[in-house]
């Protein structure tokens, strides 16, 4: 399971949700606490905009394939075919929510941690650090038609093309110019600046 925490912090009316699990990587666990969350969020009257952030070197680093492998090898599919049917709504709420989101990228924001981004209606990275990318094609998984409308939505042609096609890596600066991200920060939320 995703040991670690996530936090609400309401700033003004912006509410950061900040996960510390490592390398934030989707399971079950995760799910349930990103969840909580954003129902936390959600309940609040005053908030109008929402910050979503990691911490340490991951914004997200994917789905939780060890978590998976173990619910395989331990025969416990209802719980994996119950993460199917959980993960597209959560996607799908973060992509409805009804107040501006923005993913606040701290560090390394990959395969499902990637298209996770994208479901957000802002992106924002730290300059310097982490990579985006959408590696799936190197690992021969597949996309999904879902992520893969997502993408053509969010981002031009090309670079739809070549972060799906060829499992592009693109650093901060590369996703700026690629459009993947916004703004680049070069100081952090944590640092109580923003």
């Amino acid at each position: 399971m995703a040991s670690g925490k996530f936090s609400v912090e309401v700033r003004g009316k912006v509410a950061i949700v900040t996960t510390d699990c490592g390398e934030n990587r989707f399971n079950m666990d995760f799910i349930n606490k990103f969840n909580k969350a954003l129902d936390e969020v959600e309940s609040n009257p005053d908030v109008q905009a929402l910050i979503t952030t990691g911490t340490g070197k991951y914004f997200s680093n994917g789905i939780d394939v060890n978590w998976m492998g173990q619910m395989a090898k331990n025969k416990q599919m209802p719980e994996l075919v119950k993460f199917g049917q959980e993960l597209t709504p959560l996607c799908n709420r973060m992509m409805t929510f009804p107040v501006p989101t923005i993913a606040a990228i701290n560090g390394h924001c990959v395969a499902q941690g990637a298209f996770w981004a994208l479901h957000h209606d802002y992106r924002v990275m730290r300059t310097k650090r982490g990579w985006f990318s959408l590696p799936e094609v190197h690992l021969n998984l597949p996309l999904g038609e879902h992520n893969i409308r997502l993408t053509r939505m969010k981002v031009s042609g090309d670079v739809a093309r070549d972060s799906m096609v060829f499992g592009k890596w693109y650093s901060p600066e590369e996703g700026l110019q690629a459009g993947l991200n916004y703004s680049l920060l070069t100081s952090w939320l944590s640092q109580r600046n923003c």
